[in-house]
């Protein structure tokens, strides 16, 4: 999931639902992580496809009138934008992720790289 200039993030704030963050993401095309993000505007976790299929498994539709604060990742694993790609693909190797948040200096999402975007440049680590 590395992204264009101008293209919108998958990011929406603590505070809103699962509902509401579904209804604010649609139309995006690649969405297997959505990145939450605090009132400062810094990461402050992550929602995967898993973490819905396991929230949805145990409360169906119920789902949608959970918070997102509930559902999320906290602490998850990130990366800068100078972190440079063998790296990136170690910490996907090492925690079995998928998806890796990029945050600038103040900690605040600007990308995410998905594991198939390093493989897709053949990077070995």
């Amino acid at each position: 999931m590395m992204f264009k200039a101008g293209e919108k993030l998958p990011v929406v704030m603590v505070g809103q639902t699962i509902g509401q963050m579904c209804e604010e993401l649609k139309g995006l095309t690649r969405r297997g992580a959505v990145m939450i993000a605090d009132s400062n505007g810094k990461l402050a976790g992550i929602i995967t496809d898993a973490d819905l299929r396991r929230e949805m498994s145990e409360k169906g539709s119920a789902v949608f009138d959970c918070m997102t604060e509930d559902v999320m990742t906290p602490d998850c694993k990130r990366v800068t934008e100078n972190t440079l790609a063998a790296e990136a693909m170690a910490i996907f190797h090492k925690y079995r992720i998928d998806e890796l948040p990029v945050v600038d200096d103040d900690d605040q999402p600007v990308g995410m790289i998905d594991v198939q975007d390093i493989v897709a440049i053949k990077i070995v680590g």
